[in-house]
């Protein structure tokens, strides 16, 4: 009894001449790589698009930064705000370059360079009192008032900076405005060969799994072949001698219901991809896989019950 599994792709290597077998060998890993770069490719492409959702047989589809803008505006405000700027430091700046060394040597040199040219080209009179040394007075003078002006004045814009600047806010707002379009030109500018890398990495990949899957193939057509067929022919010449049955006739329809197995395999297996192809549950696009593998089972518990009705010792 010869019970023929409808696993396809298997089942073409076993049987099919050597040009046809060597053509799969190299179709699969081709195959395999395309897919894995067209799945990074579209990974890369979904970062963005599409930017609104779409609707598909009840799932949701939308790029990844549109979909989640707003929570990455929260996140970037919060980790700005806390982490990288901080109110607090930009108004201690603030207050140290208003006062420092070099703003006020700048002061002094302003001061005296307005008293010592304008205020005497405005009013010739006054070079009768203005000495260098009292011009040095009154410089010193406008600069001790200054400082002190410039202090407070610092310590009351960095007071209103840190009432009215809200860092998060800015920031949130600043990346809720930005658009999709923008943000996808910038990265693929900046990273245009690390997105092709990952692309080519996911066909290297792909071709690698695909020679894995061919090399496990054939290793599994190898060893069954190895074990099933030199054991079936031994049982059915044993059983074509016992019973004086002609044995080119056994192998013959042996190879007959094998050839027939192949042509009607594949059209079951069409008809029921046909109609549950676009079912749910139980009755699904897997059931062509589930029925495949319930006909193997049964052909191992078949030939795992048969017995030789004929012993080859008896006959010796």
């Amino acid at each position: 009894m010869h019970i023929q599994t409808f696993f396809i792709p298997f089942n073409v290597l076993a049987n099919a001449e050597l040009p046809v077998t060597i053509s799969y060998i190299v179709l699969i890993p081709v195959l395999a790589a395309f897919i894995g770069w067209g799945t990074n490719h579209l990974a890369v492409k979904m970062l963005f698009h599409p930017q609104n959702p779409i609707t598909l047989m009840g799932l949701t589809i939308q790029g990844v930064f549109p979909k989640r803008q707003t929570q990455l505006a929260e996140k970037l405000g919060t980790l700005v705000s806390e982490e990288l700027f901080s109110v607090e430091e930009i108004s201690g700046r603030i207050k140290n370059f208003a006062t420092s060394d070099e703003t006020m040597n700048a002061v002094e040199n302003r001061i005296e360079k307005t008293i010592s040219k304008k205020l005497v080209g405005a009013f010739p009179m006054l070079t009768m009192f203005l000495t260098d040394d009292m011009i040095q007075k009154v410089t010193r003078l406008f600069k001790s008032e200054l400082e002190d002006f410039m202090l407070q004045s610092s310590s009351e814009l960095s007071s209103q900076l840190e009432d009215n600047l809200d860092v998060r806010e800015v920031v949130r707002d600043k990346v809720l405005a930005f658009s999709s379009d923008k943000l996808e030109q910038l990265l693929f500018e900046l990273m245009k060969k690390e997105f092709r890398f990952i692309e080519w990495v996911g066909a290297v990949l792909g071709f690698t799994i695909g020679c894995l899957q061919v090399l496990l193939a054939m290793a599994f057509i190898a060893t069954g072949n190895g074990l099933f067929q030199p054991t079936q022919n031994t049982l059915l010449t044993t059983e074509a001698r016992g019973g004086s049955l002609d044995l080119g006739r056994v192998m013959g329809a042996q190879e007959g219901l094998g050839a027939l197995s192949r042509i009607i395999g594949p059209i079951i297996a069409a008809l029921i991809w046909a109609e549950t192809v676009e079912g749910v549950g139980l009755w699904s696009y897997h059931t062509v896989f589930r029925a495949a593998g319930l006909i193997a089972v049964l052909g191992i518990l078949i030939q795992w019950g048969m017995r030789i009705s004929h012993n080859l010792d008896d006959e010796e």
